[in-house]
């Protein structure tokens, strides 16, 4: 009966997972994990989470240069092409060199966290985006964004973010302010249709995995 009593205490989570997991922070009464390094991520993981370090360093996500580039092609086929629309091009152009510059993209950390960091009713073998994208929000509605990025290890994800010396609170307001004015200006130069597509969240934030799935 000690022993029965024993084991239910000493419960590891995801028993049936061959990779070392270990308990990372907890948010929101609920317990988040992660795999004991990089190397010990399940190849499912490891692809998403290569997928995001590179949306990471364009400092934009795949979507936001898919309408990009739509609307420089909706420019130049107008006809005939004007000095407003050259003006438009280099907006644009200015735009893109401006996001080059930010430091972090906010919705993008916490995309990266979402990979790494699992809890218990997920498959720690695989990725399920629309659960994240739940889990994404449950985070923001939790802990502040300074909250998040100081007390949690996301850190250890985004090595230069131990360097910041700004507070993220302030910086992630600015840099959301400045992409929905980028996403307005690029917009104006869409199609209706590509326009819905690109100021849907959950299009605009996990583009590349609907197209998956």
């Amino acid at each position: 009966m000690f022993e029965k009593i024993k084991s239910i205490f000493n419960k590891k989570p995801f028993p049936k997972s061959e990779q070392i997991i270990e308990f990372a922070f907890e948010s929101g009464g609920v317990k988040y994990y992660r795999h004991t390094s990089e190397a010990n991520i399940p190849y499912r993981r490891a692809l998403k989470v290569i997928s995001i370090y590179n949306e990471l360093d364009m400092k934009c996500t795949r979507a936001y240069l898919t309408a990009h580039t739509k609307a420089i092609k909706n420019i130049l086929a107008k006809t005939p092409f004007k000095s407003t629309d050259l003006f438009e091009l280099m907006k644009l152009n200015n735009q893109l060199s401006e996001r080059l510059e930010f430091i972090y993209d906010t919705d993008l950390v916490y995309k990266l966290a979402s990979v790494v960091y699992f809890d218990e009713k997920e498959n720690p073998e695989d990725y399920d985006w629309t659960y994240n994208q739940k889990k994404i929000d449950k985070w923001k509605k939790d802990k502040s964004i300074n909250d998040f990025f100081l007390t949690m290890p996301i850190a250890d994800l985004v090595p230069f973010l131990k360097d910041f010396n700004m507070n993220f609170e302030s910086y992630s307001q600015i840099q959301m302010e400045q992409t929905a004015q980028h996403l307005a200006s690029i917009c104006t130069n869409l199609l209706e249709v590509q326009k819905q597509d690109l100021l849907n969240p959950l299009k605009y934030l996990w583009q590349e995995e609907a197209r998956l799935n």
